[in-house]
């Protein structure tokens, strides 16, 4: 009847499974299914841009990471686009399967604003721990090694 097949987005390690053909009655298209993770729609090429727009984000989230050498915002960054993919398909899902412009501006500004929310509330504390486990690698291997 129609093929399922998968694709890997570069942000996500195991590969996402779509349908690349029109969808059958019998497939639900709530929300909360898609949610659950039962289903993933893409019954046109418009859903695709949820995987462009979490692909671009992830790019835009490297060359932060690559300026600014905080390993705390790579750490929370990989959530916070999972979340953004999420919220463009809910969007995308209960706007009548309609891509618009407004719903991509939403998740950009949605993941900024998560990505704030997480360094402003769990920042410090994680670099914090970050810091206490380079010290107990550098002091184990200057033991081990007598340096």
């Amino acid at each position: 009847m129609f093929e399922r097949t998968g694709m890997k987005p570069m942000w996500c390690d195991t590969p996402v499974p779509y349908y690349d053909v029109n969808i059958p009655a019998d497939i639900p298209t709530d929300v909360s299914e898609v949610m659950q993770g039962e289903y993933w729609l893409a019954p046109s090429n418009e859903a695709y841009d949820a995987i462009r727009l979490t692909e671009e984000i992830q790019v835009r989230i490297v060359g932060v990471v690559m300026l600014t050498d905080d390993e705390v915002y790579e750490m929370l960054s990989h959530r916070a686009n999972v979340i953004a993919y999420l919220k463009a398909m809910t969007l995308y899902i209960a706007h009548g399967h309609k891509w618009s412009r407004q719903i991509e501006e939403f998740v950009r500004w949605s993941k900024e604003y998560d990505l704030w929310c997480k360094m402003h509330f769990y920042g410090k504390r994680m670099q914090e721990e970050v810091e206490k486990e380079r010290y107990v690698k550098t002091e184990t291997y200057r033991k081990k090694y007598r340096v």
